[in-house]
């Protein structure tokens, strides 16, 4: 382990474990006065030398996207490949802030931690397997799974010997982190879920090195911290602002088939869905399809859908930075005029009315 930082004065938690530092090697810089504890939040490396004549440097005065990042690594050893950027967190972030994006394929026995991040963190497992320890217990991880790190556990994970992993992994941070991970299931109590997507996650992965390549600045990178977060959100069927869950439904349906389909339409929702493809793939009529359906939920298979879409863009038109027409695609609908046209319908509002702040007259 090496003492030498980056020319930086300034340093949080999620920069030094970024760089690769355990808790270890965080506290032997402490002792041994390379870092001091600037505030709750910062460290300052004392061997930072500023240029005397230069004004002092005021930490957390700079506003949200004039952020500082680490360097890039991207590294290509043996047919290993790294790519990793880090940002600086801003005193004051956005609802879901992006932290670190980066993919790996790692080498045989890779390992990182033990370690405590400020910020959470979920890793696309593409091939491969290996461990997970989280606060002393350990979890396998295989690909077509995404693991979980949350802020403020102990942690560490390794790579199998025989079949190391290949994976991409996001961080963030921000007031909307909990409600994200607690509308999928993940958090400290459950670190492990299902990709649903792996061909959209196997693309991602290939593009975001030579997107790093190019630009990574903050804004440069959003468009791919938000699709990721969307591959997060399909794992569940996350939306917010619907009431009830699937699981909800299986308690009035003895053979489980509506709660199949209510799991197919949420996992499933942005892409085409017709009652009569759904009723094929469970061998049951439309027709009694449509009934059973009505009676649990209350609504028609259409409306059903037609509600979900809406709901999740009410978050995404209000927690990201998206077009409206992107926002539409995401949702389901390829056609923008249709889909304000609906959005209007449901909520008495258009979507840009809805993102300018209109929501808060919504009644209840």
């Amino acid at each position: 382990m090496k003492n030498a930082l980056p020319p930086k004065q300034f340093f949080t938690l999620a920069d030094l474990t970024a760089l690769g530092l355990t808790h270890s090697n965080i506290s032997r810089l402490l002792k041994n006065g390379t870092l001091v504890h600037y505030n709750s939040r910062l460290f300052r490396n004392t061997a930072f030398q500023q240029d005397s004549d230069a004004a002092p440097v005021a930490p957390l005065a700079a506003p949200p996207f004039t952020l500082g990042m680490c360097p890039v690594m991207m590294l290509d050893l043996d047919g290993t490949r790294r790519s990793v950027v880090h940002y600086v967190m801003p005193e004051q972030p956005d609802a879901l802030q992006l932290v670190q994006i980066g993919v790996q394929t790692t080498e045989p026995g890779y390992s990182f931690g033990p370690t405590v991040r400020d910020y959470e963190t979920s890793h696309f497992v593409l091939e491969g397997c290996g461990k997970v320890t989280i606060n002393g217990e350990s979890f396998p991880a295989k690909a077509g799974q995404i693991f979980h790190l949350s802020a403020g556990n102990m942690m560490s994970y390794e790579s199998d010997r025989e079949k190391p992993w290949r994976y991409m992994w996001i961080g963030f941070y921000g007031a909307w982190s909990s409600q994200l991970l607690s509308g999928i299931g993940l958090g400290k109590e459950r670190v492990l879920s299902d990709i649903m997507d792996m061909e959209a996650v196997e693309e991602l992965f290939e593009q975001l090195p030579q997107a790093m390549s190019r630009d990574v600045s903050y804004i440069s990178m959003m468009p791919f911290f938000w699709r990721i977060v969307q591959e997060l959100m399909k794992g569940r069927g996350y939306a917010p602002n619907r009431i009830r869950k699937t699981s909800d439904w299986k308690k009035n349906d003895s053979d489980g088939r509506v709660a199949e389909v209510l799991a197919r339409i949420e996992r499933d929702y942005m892409n085409e869905l017709s009652v009569t493809r759904l009723a094929e793939e469970m061998d049951m009529s439309r027709a009694w399809l449509s009934r059973c359906f009505k009676k649990t939920t209350g609504k028609t298979i259409v409306e059903y859908i037609t509600d979900l879409r809406i709901s999740h863009a009410k978050d995404l038109l209000l927690q990201t930075p998206y077009s409206i027409g992107e926002i539409a695609f995401a949702c389901g609908y390829r056609d923008v005029l249709f889909f304000s046209r609906v959005f209007r319908k449901k909520t008495g509002l258009s979507p840009r009315q809805w993102r300018n702040g209109g929501y808060r007259n919504e009644k209840e």
